[in-house]
């Protein structure tokens, strides 16, 4: 449960707000006392935290007298609020280098098609020397596979999310990778793949699958907290005291810190 509520935080929800979805989770539908009790929160304050998750979308008031509440599926709530962070990440930056006076990141707005797209992530993954994170779609994958293999073997750490709804990883993972399922809900708009390398460049891709539109951008305070992001989506769905977990927590402390 530990490891769980750390990659709850990592995606920006509160002490509190992590341990209340969390055992909201586990029960399903509870009472306010009922998930003030699970998580150990003064109900006082479980009454705002259940508020505040309900706001978020990750819980729904149910009809009725005493208050109870639902908690949203986590395959189809997390990723849309890792998502958000990371668009308010991008936001966020932007504003940041609007009000400096630094050199603009350089970026390449608009690039249309896979055909233009994979070029640059393939030159990308070249050129990485340390770490790189991606949430990407089985497509990708296999187009990619053998250039992520060559770096894999060059002593870049891997840590990728697979976002698809099939049960099983198209092919056995290479010794050393970090690859796990991410299930992705089946509405809610075109799908965003995500690229992270080294603390230099991110790369977002929007419906890979179809129309592809992609955007780089060479800055590392947003690269940062992207690969952030991307590493705490792909916690949750790692098996708990797993070795591969462990990995992707020291990654992310090592981002923090840096």
């Amino acid at each position: 449960m530990k490891e769980t509520e750390g990659a709850l935080r990592a995606l920006g929800l509160t002490e509190h707000q992590a341990k209340a979805y969390a055992t909201l989770a586990c029960l399903g539908t509870a009472k306010v006392y009922e998930v003030a009790q699970g998580a150990e929160i003064p109900p006082i304050n479980t009454y705002r935290v259940l508020s505040d998750l309900t706001r978020l979308g990750g819980a729904t008031l149910l009809p009725g007298r005493p208050k109870q509440y639902r908690a949203s599926p986590p395959d189809q709530w997390l990723p849309r609020l890792g998502q958000q962070i990371a668009l308010q990440a991008e936001q966020a930056a932007q504003e940041l280098k609007r009000q400096s006076r630094a050199t603009p990141p350089l970026q390449k707005p608009g690039i249309r098609g896979m055909r233009r797209i994979r070029p640059l992530l393939l030159e990308a993954i070249t050129r990485s020397d340390s770490l790189i994170t991606g949430l990407l779609t089985p497509r990708e994958l296999q187009k990619l596979r053998k250039p992520l293999t060559d770096a894999s073997r060059r002593g870049i750490q891997l840590v990728l999310g697979l976002q698809t709804n099939q049960p099983t990883l198209p092919f056995p993972p290479p010794a050393g990778w970090i690859i796990c399922i991410l299930p992705h809900p089946t509405k809610g708009g075109p799908l965003t793949s995500s690229w992270t390398f080294d603390n230099a460049l991110s790369f977002r891709v929007t419906d890979p699958e179809q129309e592809a539109v992609g955007r780089s951008m060479e800055d590392p305070p947003f690269t940062q907290q992207l690969a952030w992001g991307n590493l705490a989506r792909i916690q949750l769905a790692l098996a708990a005291h797993s070795p591969e977990l462990r990995r992707c927590q020291r990654l992310s402390d090592e981002l923090l810190n840096l």
